[in-house]
């Protein structure tokens, strides 16, 4: 029973990874309308005047509001590759602990941390390279609007090659500047992925 449990949980976690982005676009952008969206009416029905109110057409609230769908999309992954971590620890070592008297937090430290050390920084690694690519999302949900205020680096690279619909601001010229870019993200996630190598070179632990 505890096995099902946790396999549905893992489903739960992961279900947002296997749904199409622009699926989850929309969805959002559909909970974030003013006059029609469900953020707005549970708002409204604890007594907060928010009717019209668009969250992502404000440049306060726009990048706020394009961070929830990103996280709730992305976390599902790294839970699903944590847990399998912990799960592939013997219990045994717990078990020892526990008759040495270690406390949750002693064990959490001494033990699950340093023995999947190397799966977080593998995910580490995903985290920051999902971070530098985020483009599709944005792109449905604002378009780097409003005002750039939700304006990445993907985004850029993209409207700088192929032009924006709202202000038209690449030419067939700047082709080479968007590769440019490419190349430029691409060493920097070259050199992120060494520092994170680096650092945890000598902490790799047997058991």
């Amino acid at each position: 029973m505890q096995r099902f449990q946790r396999n549905i949980h893992k489903v739960i976690y992961f279900l947002p990874n296997v749904i199409s982005t622009v699926v989850i676009g929309l969805i959002w952008s559909f909970i974030y309308d003013g006059d029609y969206g469900i953020l707005n009416g549970i708002l409204s029905s604890v007594g907060l005047d928010v009717k019209g109110f668009y969250w992502l057409g404000e440049t306060q609230t726009a990048l706020g509001a394009v961070m929830a769908p990103m996280i709730w999309t992305g976390v599902g992954f790294y839970v699903i590759i944590l847990m399998n971590a912990m799960t592939s620890i013997p219990p045994s070592m717990y078990e020892a602990a526990i008759l040495d008297g270690a406390s949750h937090a002693k064990r959490l430290t001494a033990i699950t941390l340093p023995l999947i050390a190397s799966v977080m920084r593998v995910s580490l690694i995903f985290l920051i390279l999902n971070a530098i690519k985020t483009f599709e999302l944005i792109f449905v949900l604002t378009n780097g609007g409003p005002e750039g205020a939700t304006d990445v680096i993907g985004l850029y690279m993209y409207t700088t090659a192929f032009g924006s619909p709202t202000s038209g601001r690449a030419t067939n010229s700047m082709f080479g500047y968007s590769s440019a870019i490419g190349m430029f993200i691409c060493v920097i996630l070259v050199v992120v992925n060494i520092i994170v190598e680096k650092s945890g070179a000598n902490d790799n632990i047997e058991y």
